[in-house]
C-alpha cells in the first residue's frame, strides 16, 4: 500500500488551515461515488468542491492501490458536522476540531472491495500508532456521530464496522504488545437502562457510557450482542450514578420529575450539560439516592384473623402531579401521565412544569 501526500490548496470550502484540538478518534467515510479512486477524491476537493462553493473535506481517502493524505492531521476538515450535531461525547460539539476524516472508496455498487478494506485496516493501524488510539473505543462511523447514512454499507450492517474494528485491534496489537492494565477497583454497583436505537451496537453503546463492553455483556447475559434489536432495553451498570440517555421530548424537569428529583440535584450532578440544549442519545447522571428502593417484606399475619386494607389517601392539597397520582393510587410514571395528559386534552405532553400544573387542575376538577 502507497501512502502519498498531496495536500489540497489552502482555501475557505475545502482547507481553511485551521488547527484542531487534538486527535480523539477517526470517523470513517464513504465516497458515494461509484468507481472513484483516491486521486479523483483528492482532485475534487482541490477542483470542483471549491468551485461550487460547498464545504466539505476529509483528511485522507483510500482505494485499492493508495493512500491519498489530503489535508494535515492538525488542521481542520470538514467531514462530520452536518446540522450541527454531535453524539459521540468524546468528540465535543464538533467533530470536524476533534477527529481524523477518512474517505473509502467503492465499487460500481457502492461496496468495499476487498483490496480497499484491506488498506483501510492497514492504515487504521497506522493510525492507532501515531495518535495513540484504540480502534474498538476511537473509531466511529459518520452515521455514529451524526446519524448521516454514511458510510451506507456499514449502516445497513453494524456487525461488518464492528469486524473492521476488530480485524484493526488484532493486527495493531499483533505488531505491538498489549498494554498491562490494572484491574479497577471494585465500586458499588447502581444500574441505570438504555433503550437500544437504530444503528446502535453493543461497543458504540459501552463508548458512549465509557465503560468495557465485557461489563455490559456480563449485566444483560441473555442479549445477543451480533444481533440486538431496536427498542431493548439494556441494563447500564455504574460505580458512581445511574446514567440515562435522553430520548425524544425529553426536558430536564421532565427527567427530574420521572426520577422523583429536585431539578437543582440533577443540574449538580450534570454541571457540563446544558439543561436547556439536551440531545437525544445524550448520557446523563440520575443521582443514586433515585434509586428506587426494595419495599420492605410485610409481616406475617395470624391466619384466623382478616386484614383489612387502609382505604387509599384520597386528594391530599400538594401542588405535585406525581404526588398527587401516588396519594389517589395512580400510577406516576411519565409514560401514564402522557396518557393521562392525552385523555384531558393536554397535546404534546412532555412533563413540562406547566403541563404538570394543568393536568393536575383538570384531574381535580378545579
Amino acid at each position: 500500500m502507497e501512502i502519498k501526500t498531496q495536500y489540497v490548496r489552502v482555501n475557505k470550502y475545502t482547507r481553511p488551515a485551521q488547527k484542531n484540538k487534538g486527535v480523539f478518534g477517526v470517523v470513517w467515510h464513504y465516497t458515494a461515488s461509484p468507481k472513484a479512486t483516491a486521486q479523483n477524491i483528492r482532485d475534487y476537493f482541490d477542483g470542483t468542491c471549491i468551485r461550487q462553493g460547498r464545504y466539505a473535506s476529509a483528511h485522507d481517502a483510500i482505494d485499492k492501490t493508495q493512500v491519498i493524505h489530503m489535508v494535515p492531521h492538525d488542521e481542520v476538515a470538514y467531514h462530520a458536522h452536518d446540522h450541527s450535531v454531535c453524539y459521540v461525547p468524546i468528540f465535543g460539539t464538533n467533530a470536524n476540531f476533534t477527529a481524523i476524516g477518512v474517505e473509502l472508496c467503492v465499487d460500481a455498487n457502492n461496496n468495499l472491495e476487498p483490496e480497499t478494506y484491506k488498506n483501510a485496516v492497514e492504515y487504521g493501524v497506522i493510525l492507532c500508532k501515531q495518535y495513540k488510539l484504540d480502534p474498538m473505543k476511537h473509531f466511529f462511523r459518520h452515521y455514529d456521530v451524526t446519524h448521516k447514512n454514511c458510510p451506507a454499507f456499514w449502516v445497513k450492517d453494524p456487525a461488518g464496522f464492528e469486524k473492521f474494528k476488530r480485524d484493526v485491534y488484532e493486527k495493531l496489537y499483533a505488531e505491538t504488545p498489549k498494554p498491562q492494565v490494572k484491574p479497577a477497583p471494585a465500586q458499588p454497583a447502581t444500574v441505570g437502562h438504555y433503550i437500544v436505537q437504530r444503528g446502535d451496537t453493543l461497543y458504540s453503546i459501552a463508548n458512549k457510557f465509557k465503560m468495557d463492553v465485557a461489563d455490559i455483556q456480563k449485566a444483560n447475559p441473555t442479549v445477543n450482542a451480533r444481533a440486538m434489536q431496536v427498542g431493548t432495553n439494556l441494563v447500564i451498570p455504574n460505580g458512581k450514578y445511574t446514567q440515562y440517555a435522553v430520548k425524544k421530548g425529553d426536558t430536564f424537569y421532565g427527567i427530574a420529575d420521572e426520577f422523583h428529583l429536585n431539578v437543582d440535584d440533577l443540574l449538580k450532578a450534570n454541571p457540563k450539560v446544558d439543561s436547556k440544549k439536551l440531545q437525544i442519545g445524550q448520557v446523563i447522571n440520575i443521582p443514586t439516592k433515585s434509586s428506587p428502593q426494595p419495599a420492605p417484606a410485610p409481616k406475617p399475619q395470624p391466619a384466623t384473623k382478616t386484614v383489612t386494607p387502609p382505604a387509599p389517601k384520597r386528594d391530599q392539597k400538594t401542588n405535585s402531579l406525581v404526588d398527587y397520582l401516588k396519594s389517589i393510587n395512580v400510577d406516576s410514571s411519565f409514560a401514564n401521565r402522557e396518557k393521562l395528559a392525552k385523555k384531558y386534552g393536554i397535546a404534546k405532553y412532555k412533563g413540562t412544569a406547566d403541563q404538570n400544573a394543568k393536568l393536575l387542575v383538570k384531574m381535580r376538577g378545579h
